[in-house]
């Protein structure tokens, strides 16, 4: 019975109404259709299961987190189940965010909006598809960090040596390897910690900094190490020159300032996404005003924005980047009210209440209307990824797991079939040209060739698909010709099967 007294009743209720909501809107990304992304992803956590190094064994333009955290999702989950992944990191963020708020001084309820809030900015269809990409996860370590670095924040709370600072450094620095422009974000958080902690005279401020940029160069120095011992350290910078090559290629968008806030205020600092938290903004202004805690929580919020708007491709999953910065001054507006609610008078307290909840009104009406125009368009079923069974059948006749096998287009047949790549990049495409080792055009294919024939596939397999026509140095440079030389033999439409190794004279 005791117990049962000691627990909080109001906070069991508040998060299981959150995880309850958690639970109904996630189930269109449980059920989303497989994207070309999220396939190429589950390929390189693939890859690392089957003992390959990033970059050296396999070539892909994302930043390392998104590999590792794929290979667990297999590794956990399976193929069938992969996209249960992401709830992995999101789930707990979403409870700690709550406790780590509560523990801050906010109330309750407050708390619960803060992390609703954070809830529909993640499960919001139209920023993305799925919850298997980068920024999910970067903003999941990110709110991590943010969880770990305000759990004992609290004014009655000294610890000089404080382990969840070091804790939230690697989570900031898991939050990078997600995704580079995240780093922003990472002194936004930073650097509104420390000057909190010195305006509220904290003698351990410098310290608890230094602990969370250890914890982050942790990160940095076990992955660095990872790359030297096995020689990927070179592959691993040379593909960071490539991403800004590969995002300049996809960017179209004008390098001005005032397009880039037309594209922010249109698609995500507005009213219709932001609205819940303006009554925490009001009250963050009305406590701190314009002095230096204030003004390092603006910058916060302007590096924010100024992380989505790196590359200016402005891809809507791309808007996640920028929720963390602007939750910081969000969470100091409700410790600032949850302070002197119990100061105001009753009809001043009513107001207050019906002013948050008219707040909340519009982003849950946003995310419940299109929760249900999803429900009825779709039946969720799961999402196809096996290939045609008579190709599986020649592919198990034919090869064994050991075998390399080569794919022109989606790298999910890789798993699915559970055979090894002779190519080091997911798909082929021609414009990716630019990012191959070699000078010219044609010294490049050359090196892709030769790269080919060193581990010479034996099965290759050629559908039609609706990239084909950006394909065609690869198809009659490499593909074609290779087919030719070693006599592979066509057992079905587009699928080619190596007989011997013996090249034709």
């Amino acid at each position: 019975m005791q117990f049962y007294r000691k627990i909080d009743w109001l906070s069991v209720g508040l998060l299981t109404i959150i995880l309850g909501l958690t639970a109904v809107f996630s189930i269109k990304f449980i059920y989303s259709f497989l994207g070309f992304d999220e396939s190429v992803f589950v390929w390189t956590g693939f890859n690392i299961l089957n003992g390959e190094i990033p970059y050296r064994d396999f070539l892909e333009i994302k930043p390392p987190g998104i590999f590792f955290v794929n290979a667990l999702g297999l590794l956990l989950f399976g193929v069938n189940n992969f996209k249960l992944m992401p709830f992995l990191i999101f789930i707990p963020s979403l409870i700690g965010l709550y406790i780590c708020l509560v523990r801050l001084g906010v109330f309750k309820l407050l708390a619960a909006i803060l992390t609703l809030h954070y809830m529909t900015i993640v499960l919001y269809l139209p920023f993305h598809h799925t919850l298997n990409d980068v920024e999910t996860y970067g903003l999941a370590f990110a709110v991590l960090a943010m969880v770990s670095i305000f759990l004992n924040l609290n004014n009655g709370v000294q610890l000089k040596n404080d382990f969840s600072k070091y804790l939230a450094g690697i989570f900031l620095g898991f939050s990078v390897m997600c995704k580079e422009p995240f780093v922003l974000t990472v002194i936004a958080i930073m650097g509104v910690v420390f000057v909190y902690e010195l305006t509220i005279k904290r003698k351990q401020a410098l310290t608890h900094l230094f602990l969370t940029i250890a914890g982050g160069i942790t990160v940095v120095v076990v992955f660095l190490s990872y790359l030297i011992v096995n020689n990927a350290a070179d592959a691993y910078f040379g593909t960071l020159v490539s991403e800004f090559v590969h995002s300049k290629m996809h960017s179209s968008q004008p390098a001005t300032l005032s397009y880039a806030w037309s594209k922010l205020s249109a698609n995500y600092y507005n009213l219709k996404v932001l609205s819940a938290l303006v009554p925490f903004y009001i009250f963050f202004i009305f406590r701190h005003k314009l002095g230096a805690f204030s003004l390092t929580t603006i910058a916060g919020v302007i590096l924010g924005a100024l992380s989505i708007t790196i590359g200016r491709n402005y891809w809507d999953h791309n808007y996640l980047m920028g929720t963390a910065s602007l939750l910081l001054p969000a969470i100091f507006g409700g410790k600032y009210l949850s302070q002197i609610y119990f100061k105001f008078s009753k009809r001043t307290k009513i107001l207050t209440v019906i002013v948050f909840l008219l707040f909340m009104v519009w982003p849950t009406v946003m995310l419940g209307y299109n929760f249900l125009v999803d429900v009825y368009a779709r039946s969720y079923p799961k999402p196809v990824i096996y290939p045609d069974p008579v190709l599986s059948q020649a592919v198990q006749k034919y090869s064994t797991a050991n075998d390399y096998i080569l794919l022109k287009d989606n790298p999910i047949t890789y798993v699915v079939w559970n055979r090894k790549h002779s190519n080091k990049w997911s798909t082929m495409l021609d414009s990716l040209l630019k990012l191959y080792e070699g000078e010219s055009t044609g010294e490049k294919l050359s090196i892709l060739r030769s790269d080919i024939e060193t581990k010479l596939p034996k099965i290759i397999y050629l559908p039609e698909s609706q990239i084909r026509l950006e394909q065609n140095f690869h198809m009659t440079q490499v593909l074609y010709p290779i087919i030719n030389k070693y006599n592979y033999q066509q057992l079905h439409p587009n699928f080619y099967v190596l007989m011997n190794n013996a090249p034709r004279d």
